[in-house]
C-alpha cells in the first residue's frame, strides 16, 4: 500500500525508501544510480519499463543555451559541441555520471551497452523514445496538461478522489486542452 504522505514526495523520498530496504522497488532514474551505489547495502539492479507497442517515454536531462550578452558565443558553442552534443562528450557523461546519451550512436557505446543499471535506460529510450512533449498537445496547454494530471494523481494517491472518478474528470479536461 502506497502512504497517502507519498503526494507531498519529491522524487529523492521513494528512493531513500528503496535504498534503505523499507520498500521492493523504487521507479526512478538513471540519476540515482550513485544514490543506490552509496546507500543501498543489498544487491539491486534495473529492468525497463513495461510498456506496450505503443508505449512511450521522454528522456529527460539538462537544457543548455548560450546568452544573447555573451562575452564568449563561438568558445561556448564549441564547448557544447564537443561536450554535449558529440559522441565522445555523451559516452564520456555516461561513464562519469551515468547519463543516457541522447543520440543513439553513443547509446550504443560499450561502456553504456556493458553497463548493467545503464544499458536498461537507453534500450527503453531507443525503443520506445518520443519528443515531449507530444505533438498532439498544442504548445499553449503544456503546463495545463501537466498541471491538471499532476493533481488529478495527487488527489488520487492522496485519498481525496477515487480512481474512476479522476480518470473521467481528467479525461474531459484533458479533451478541452487539446483541441486548443
Amino acid at each position: 500500500m502506497l502512504s497517502q504522505e507519498a503526494v507531498t514526495w519529491d522524487q529523492t523520498v521513494p528512493f531513500q525508501e528503496f535504498t534503505s530496504g523499507d520498500v521492493a522497488f523504487a521507479e526512478n532514474g538513471n540519476w540515482q544510480m550513485g544514490t543506490a551505489k552509496a546507500d543501498a547495502s543489498f544487491k539491486y539492479g534495473v529492468v525497463p519499463l513495461p510498456l506496450s507497442a505503443d508505449g512511450k517515454v521522454y528522456l529527460g536531462g539538462e537544457g543548455e543555451g548560450i546568452g544573447a550578452y555573451s562575452k564568449n558565443p563561438d568558445l561556448a558553442w564549441e564547448y557544447l559541441t564537443t561536450t554535449y552534443l558529440s559522441v565522445d562528450g555523451q559516452v564520456a557523461a555516461a561513464d562519469l555520471v551515468g547519463s543516457i546519451p541522447s543520440r543513439s550512436d553513443a547509446a550504443q557505446d560499450p561502456s553504456v551497452t556493458g553497463n548493467e543499471l545503464l544499458a536498461p535506460f537507453a534500450t527503453t529510450i531507443a525503443k520506445f523514445g518520443a519528443n515531449y512533449p507530444a505533438a498532439v498537445i498544442p504548445p499553449a496547454s503544456v503546463a495545463d496538461v501537466q498541471l491538471n494530471v499532476g493533481q488529478t494523481w495527487s488527489a488520487v494517491l492522496g485519498g481525496q478522489q477515487d480512481a474512476t472518478s479522476a480518470a473521467e474528470t481528467t479525461v474531459s479536461t484533458l479533451k478541452g486542452l487539446l483541441a486548443k
